[in-house]
């Protein structure tokens, strides 16, 4: 999964980083989580569960970095308005 997300102070320049290296790990998932993921496969197109897990680790990484930093995350409705997401949990650094 590639993510362009841009340096800060750099004048927006934006570069693709991808996630290397495999560790292997076990996890018990509730049935709820098991549909997330099977969700997620599907939505994102990836390959397997274990893909579909590594590209939500990432895009929550990534997200949770942008409201640590202070910015906000906004997302536009299909008609047009606008709405602020919250992440629970998270605090501005």
């Amino acid at each position: 999964m590639y993510i362009e997300r841009p340096f800060k102070g750099d004048g927006g320049t934006t570069v693709a980083t991808k996630n290397r290296g495999l560790k292997k790990v076990t996890m018990n998932l509730t049935e709820s989580d098991v549909a997330n993921t099977a969700y997620i496969r599907e939505a994102m197109n990836t390959r397997n569960n274990a893909q579909a897990v590594s590209c939500a680790l990432s895009f929550t990484s990534e997200l949770t970095k942008l409201v640590k930093d202070g910015d906000e995350l906004m997302v536009r409705r299909k008609n047009g308005t606008m709405e602020r997401v919250l992440i629970t949990g998270v605090s501005v650094s």
